[in-house]
């Protein structure tokens, strides 16, 4: 029924837990997941909502993210700041380490200078 409004890429019916090893042989706890491809999904929510099925009443709606897609994109995310903090630490580290460079160049450069000018100063003896 639902191929009339596009194609049909996946059926997840929902089945009671425990009981048979076959799981196709367990009943429906009574809903299902249908994964459609279709630009007319309104369309395919208006016309099965409220649609009586073998004895049945169902109604057909967008269904929430399923919990480990939700949760595979949220260790994806965490992975990302994780990376983005190391690199952002990394970074910090480096700047630090050209800045004491730079602060020792300067230093030295003061220090050697310094030594340069102690020669160039006439001795006083004392009497």
């Amino acid at each position: 029924k639902f191929q009339s409004f596009g194609k049909v890429t996946d059926v997840e019916i929902i089945r009671e837990k425990g009981g048979d090893q076959d799981v196709s042989k367990r009943p429906c706890r009574g809903f299902a997941y249908v994964n459609l491809e279709s630009s007319n999904l309104d369309e395919c929510l208006k016309t099965f909502k409220k649609t009586r099925w073998r004895g049945r009443t169902f109604t057909v709606t967008i269904a929430k993210r399923h919990y480990m897609d939700w949760l595979r994109s949220e260790w994806e995310e965490a992975e990302k700041e994780r990376k983005k903090k190391l690199a952002e630490e990394a970074a910090a580290r480096e700047r630090r380490s050209k800045q004491l460079i730079h602060q020792r160049q300067r230093a030295s450069s003061y220090l050697s200078e310094e030594s340069e000018h102690e020669d160039a100063l006439p001795a006083v003896c004392a009497v």
